[in-house]
């Protein structure tokens, strides 16, 4: 695999991580178009959100400080966030995640995943068009959600393991449709993905040992080690231009087409 495909990918996972189009689903795409096996595909893409994850600390830097040192009052209550919105993604995910490996073995894994993705995408897409009605009235701050609302929240990123359903999307949305002002809801999914993030590499790593096989199907290192410096450099400078434009844009529609072209291509 040419490092071109390296730097392709780490740039996609930078600048979609955050829109409402799944990276992971783009990436595991590419890969598979590339002739990589669907389950390193997967792979791949969980290891690649490490270097979005860097982009999440260096901007939110000052409340990841505040999280960890225990010293400090949480007046906007983000530890709580963290941790029962984690233990509801873990109660999903883990789950979707052993699913996931039990079904890609089969030979027509490579037409599943595209159909999953391609309606994982418009199902995304119909549901940030929904939340968008509620936008103008919500009002509700981060601290204000119930631990049930944040349970919830969790299980909702808990089923965007499945590659094609965005993360950043389903979030946001359950945030708005909690009630919680645009804003808000944009920070708290940004806040919520460290620990899902660190979850789904630590689960590769172990089923990769329970199986005994090589880590990401004994891709080029150097090559995984540029993606992920990709996906840091263009991660930070999505999410700084999405703070800034998110109020005005709706990525509804590009979702659902998306999703759309892939299942044209697939009955072609």
């Amino acid at each position: 695999m040419n490092y071109l495909f390296y730097l392709l990918i780490g740039i996609t996972q930078g600048m979609m991580e955050w829109l409402p189009v799944s990276s992971e689903g783009q990436i595991v795409l590419i890969s598979i178009w590339q002739g990589i096996d669907p389950s390193v595909a997967i792979s791949l893409a969980f290891w690649l959100h490490l270097g979005t994850l860097g982009s999440v600390f260096l901007i939110f830097r000052k409340e990841w400080t505040r999280i960890i040192d225990l010293r400090k009052e949480d007046k906007e209550k983000l530890r709580n966030l963290i941790i029962y919105s984690t233990v509801g993604t873990a109660i999903v995910g883990i789950p979707v995640r052993i699913f996931l490996l039990d079904i890609v073995d089969t030979e027509s894994f490579a037409n599943i995943a595209m159909i999953i993705i391609a309606v994982s995408l418009i199902i995304t897409g119909l549901l940030i068009q929904f939340s968008r009605k509620t936008h103008d009235v919500n009002k509700k701050s981060l601290a204000d959600l119930s631990v049930k609302e944040q349970l919830i929240l969790g299980f909702a990123q808990g089923f965007t393991i499945i590659p094609g359903i965005s993360r950043s999307g389903t979030t946001v949305s359950a945030l708005l449709f909690m009630g919680t002002d645009t804003e808000s809801s944009f920070r708290g999914s940004f806040i919520i993905s460290v620990p899902a993030v660190l979850g789904s590499v630590i689960l590769d790593i172990l089923f990769s040992f329970i199986d005994n096989e090589p880590l990401l199907g004994g891709l080029n290192s150097v090559g995984i080690i540029l993606s992920i410096l990709m996906a840091f450099i263009f991660g930070v400078v999505t999410i700084k231009i999405l703070l800034n434009v998110a109020k005005n844009y709706n990525f509804a529609l590009l979702v659902i087409i998306l999703g759309i072209l892939i299942l044209l291509f697939i009955i072609i």
